[in-house]
């Protein structure tokens, strides 16, 4: 069933991409703000992730207040998560080669070169993760216009799409050694260990609705809200890293009108 709604969706993209091309374009819009999530991917033990970006939609003119449009977008989201399904999630070849097994965070049963330094009193080091995620979001919708004034429009959209992303962990490591004959002299340094990134393109299914008010023949300004169903795709387009089941943003732009 959700291959077929998956291929479905591929092919009412692929469809209308080709086909609001030969219709008439009524508006390019700029927009911006915070995006989030209402569910939290909990298997991935995901404590809080949020974001902001930007947003550029060309909306077409299909029949009478019906409108076609194309978004595409760009968010960067801050991820927390609990430490030890982190490092589980990315299984970090490097991490556990030289570190050792994150479950042991004061190395303690290491056997790797972290535990033979920190032997020695005279260092001491801190580790900190920190995760980031790039979204890329590509939606087509559908949407109708109601007047409230001559000024003031709504505009409730619906749609579906793919939200291309790549996730990228690194440890901020600090280093100290104290020097015991330089009068407790202590030298630092810090630097940065990366993972390799982990991308994906999960489906989702797009609501949501737009309040606009019209400046003039030429410029509007738009406050909207929307909302993306992320489809559990269990295995397959990167789901299974993805650390939120839904999305939502609000965002506030200027459309220009041709």
């Amino acid at each position: 069933m959700k291959t077929k709604i998956l291929l479905l969706i591929t092919a009412a993209v692929l469809y209308g991409s080709t086909t609001i091309t030969a219709q008439t374009v009524e508006s390019v819009s700029f927009s911006g703000g915070y995006s989030g999530t209402f569910s939290k991917r909990s298997d991935l033990q995901i404590s809080s992730i949020n974001g902001a970006g930007g947003e550029v939609e060309v909306r077409f003119n299909a029949f009478r207040q019906f409108r076609v449009s194309i978004s595409g977008g760009y968010s960067v989201f801050s991820i927390d998560q609990n430490i030890y399904a982190m490092f589980s999630e990315w299984n970090w070849r490097y991490w556990k080669r030289y570190f050792g097994d994150i479950n042991d965070p004061n190395f303690s049963k290491s056997t790797q070169w972290v535990q033979s330094i920190l032997k020695d009193s005279s260092y001491s080091a801190g580790f900190d993760p920190v995760q980031k995620m790039d979204a890329f979001p590509v939606f087509l919708t559908g949407s109708y216009e109601f007047s409230l004034t001559d000024n003031i429009a709504l505009r409730p959209y619906l749609g579906a799409g793919v939200i291309f992303y790549s996730k990228r962990l690194y440890v901020e490591e600090t280093w100290k050694k104290t020097f015991a004959a330089l009068d407790d002299y202590v030298y630092g340094y810090s630097y940065r260990n990366m993972a390799e990134n982990v991308t994906g393109n999960p489906y989702a299914a797009l609501g949501g609705f737009d309040a606009v008010y019209k400046m003039g023949d030429l410029i509007s300004l738009n406050l909207g809200a929307k909302y993306a169903y992320i489809f559990q795709t269990k295995g397959k387009f990167g789901y299974d890293n993805f650390p939120m089941k839904d999305m939502f943003s609000a965002r506030l732009g200027i459309t220009f009108n041709y």
